[in-house]
């Protein structure tokens, strides 16, 4: 099993005033953790990126109320990387049909140790093979794929923000009906780009429906991943932003062609 991975937790590098990309594979990762100047005292958000030979699998967490629950995350997930990478290792479309079961129950099957932590926070995974990209998200992170196909009818949103779920101290997860999102999606044909991001990032936009088209307006034939997450960082850092912001972002080039109406 050959993949290249990369864990952060802002408890351990928070990254107050200050950008920091991690850039490898040709994905990126990357925080700014707040302005001190703006009252930013902590970074409780939390990443980690796989790289395998033909996908890619991406966590994004924002702790809230300490950062607990984003370790206890990123350790969950740690300990069950062989389990994933050799779902994700197999073909289409098993591979997504075996996440899109698994996701949901490699959380709930630890809510007892989840359960432990101070805090909670919100989760959201993407992983992408081929010319799919799957997403499971509890709470109100953002996940985005930007193309422009998709821009020209205004949609770049892959998930709905949902504002009263976490993982943790208060789960989601927990209620009689567990409550999270989960979806596929087809990538267009040419470059697609895929963006995970806390809420922070919103801070380098006047309106929510506008980060899509912003982000979208930064791209071009010669923009890397990390240029992008360097570059939207530094707006909220511009921006005095008090939140943590955290991203990360990919670009995947199918050559297929995407689903077209008939007429």
């Amino acid at each position: 099993m050959n993949i290249e991975t990369i864990t952060w937790t802002g408890s351990q590098a928070p990254n107050l005033d200050a950008v920091w990309v991690s850039e490898f594979g040709g994905a990126a990762l990357g925080t700014f953790g707040g302005s001190r100047l703006k009252g930013g005292y902590k970074n409780e958000d939390g990443a980690l990126l796989w790289r395998g030979r033909s996908w890619t699998f991406a966590c994004l967490i924002d702790g809230h109320n300490s950062s607990q629950s984003t370790d206890a995350i990123l350790r969950l997930l740690e300990a069950r990387r062989s389990h994933i990478s050799a779902m994700a290792d197999c073909e289409l479309p098993a591979a997504f049909s075996q996440l899109r079961a698994a996701l949901p129950g490699l959380f709930l099957d630890s809510s007892d140790i989840l359960a432990r932590v101070q805090g909670e926070a919100a989760c959201l995974i993407c992983f992408q093979k081929g010319g799919f990209l799957l997403w499971f998200s509890v709470g109100d992170n953002l996940a985005l794929l930007l193309h422009h196909d998709l821009e020209k009818l205004r949609q770049s949103m892959l998930n709905s923000r949902q504002f009263f779920e976490w993982i943790g101290e208060r789960s989601a997860l927990e209620l009689d009906v567990p409550c999270y999102s989960m979806g596929v999606r087809e990538l267009r044909q040419g470059n697609n780009h895929i963006v995970l991001a806390t809420d922070g990032l919103l801070s380098m936009c006047a309106r929510e429906d506008e980060l899509g088209l912003t982000l979208f307006k930064m791209i071009d034939a010669h923009t890397a991943p990390a240029n992008l997450v360097r570059n939207s960082l530094a707006r909220v850092q511009a921006a005095h932003g008090r939140d943590s912001a955290s991203m990360v972002a990919w670009t995947v080039r199918n050559e297929c062609g995407g689903l077209w109406p008939s007429s």
